[in-house]
This record gives C-alpha cells, sequence and structure tokens, in this order.
C-alpha cells in the first residue's frame, strides 16, 4: 500500500468512528460511477433527481406518520431531504479539517451518493481529496458552502422552500456536527468550534442563526419538521436549536 492509500485509509476509518454522518467511501477521480452510485451533481443539474430523492423522503415519513404520501406537506419532505444533505456533506469536511488538519475543498461534480431506504445515504469522496496537502480553511468553506450547498439548495429552493429556511438547514448542520463530535470528546471543542466557525463565517449563512451562550446555535428558521406531528402535540415536537424552541 502506497503512503497515499495508507493516509486515505487512516482517514476513512477515522470518519466512520465518528458517526454515520461522517463515514465515506473513496473512489478514484475521474473513475466510472459504479452501479449504484451517481454523481452528487445530479442533484444540482436535473430537477427530476431532486423529485426522486423528495418523494423518497415523502413516502418514508408519511409511513412513519400512518398518512398517504399524498396527504404528508411536501415541503416538510423537501426541507427534511435538504437537511439530510446539509448534515452528510458538513460532517466530514467539518471533521477532516478539525480534527486532522485537512481542510478540503471538495466540487460537486466529484463528489458521489447511493440512494439509502433510510436514515444516511453512503457518500464517496475522490481520493485525491483526502491524499492532498488540503487548503486554507476559508477556501475549505467557500468550496463547500458556495460551490456544493449553494447550487444543491438552489435545486431544492426550486421546490417552494425559503432560501433563508434551507441556509438555516446548514447552520442547522454545521450545529449539529459540532455537537456530535465534541459531547464524547469536551476536548475536541477547541478546534472543532474553530473550523465550524469559517463555515458560519460564510455571508450565505448570515442572519440565520444566533451562537448561545454555551456556545451552541439556534437557528432563525425552522426547519419544519414539527408540522408532521398532530397540532395538539407540535410544541413539544421542535428540534433543540430552532427558532420555535
Amino acid at each position: 500500500m502506497t503512503p497515499a492509500a495508507s493516509r486515505t485509509t487512516v482517514l476513512l476509518d477515522a470518519l466512520a468512528g465518528y458517526g454515520p454522518f461522517f463515514g465515506c467511501d473513496s473512489h478514484a477521480a475521474g473513475s466510472a460511477v459504479a452501479d449504484g452510485w451517481f454523481p452528487l451533481a445530479e442533484l444540482a443539474e436535473d430537477p427530476a433527481a431532486v423529485h426522486r430523492r423528495v418523494r423518497a423522503v415523502r413516502e418514508r415519513l408519511a409511513a412513519r406518520h400512518g398518512v398517504p404520501p399524498d396527504a404528508f406537506e411536501r415541503r416538510i419532505a423537501v426541507s427534511v431531504c435538504h437537511l439530510g444533505f446539509a448534515a452528510r456533506l458538513v460532517s466530514p469536511v467539518l471533521a477532516l479539517a478539525a480534527l486532522h488538519d485537512l481542510p478540503v475543498a471538495p466540487r460537486l461534480d466529484t463528489l458521489r451518493m447511493r440512494p439509502a431506504a433510510g436514515g444516511t445515504f453512503p457518500l464517496s469522496l475522490p481520493r485525491d481529496l483526502l491524499s492532498g496537502p488540503g487548503v486554507e480553511i476559508e477556501d475549505a468553506a467557500e468550496a463547500l458552502v458556495a460551490g456544493v450547498l449553494g447550487p444543491l439548495g438552489e435545486a431544492f429552493a426550486a421546490l417552494s422552500v425559503s432560501r433563508h429556511l434551507l441556509w438555516g438547514n446548514v447552520a442547522s448542520a454545521v450545529g449539529g456536527a459540532v455537537a456530535s463530535l465534541v459531547a464524547p470528546a469536551p476536548e475536541r471543542a477547541g478546534p472543532v468550534r474553530t473550523a465550524a466557525a469559517a463555515l458560519l463565517a460564510r455571508p450565505e449563512l448570515a442572519g440565520t442563526f444566533t451562537t448561545e451562550r454555551d456556545g451552541g446555535l439556534r437557528r432563525r428558521s425552522c426547519c419544519l419538521y414539527y408540522r408532521a406531528s398532530p397540532r395538539a402535540e407540535r410544541a413539544a415536537a421542535v428540534c433543540g436549536d430552532c427558532v420555535l424552541g
């Protein structure tokens, strides 16, 4: 095994150890897309691809709540689907920068995913992203937020969900990744919060969150998921970082 391959294996093992939102597969840059995988860029370029992903989430959420898919509010499914993508993309990039001194600049056209029935979906990174020297943290933040999450957000915004809500999902994803990394190992707080600050400083996220006294985030929008609960139960169904909480 070459030193680069060995380093990639170590990084992938480490990411997997942080939890399901962090673990990734890898592929050779420019290699053929294997069966079951597809380029993440398709979501930004093909409205039908976004509709398929939202439909799958809508069906799953509807089944969970015991209603037909068409009776489940589509805007909730759009937001929940987008939040899942945001969390899945933010988490490994944040961990690499904070805990492995490897800020990376992902490109939408080189990332790949594989649809999953539920939970987190498999995500594959190009190996040269993991074997390279890394970039400045501000460049990593720009690449992820503007270059990857921006185009994806536009694809979801086309389904009648506000951009403010969608960027709030991204801020929420950053806060969730920080909590996942710091809760089991408080000694990580310094580097993790420093890396998160670079993401949160992006102009796209301005006005989407406030910082709590304990360092946590409270978003200034709602992901809408509370609306899936019966009206009488909605007050108790908001997320921990919700503006309604």
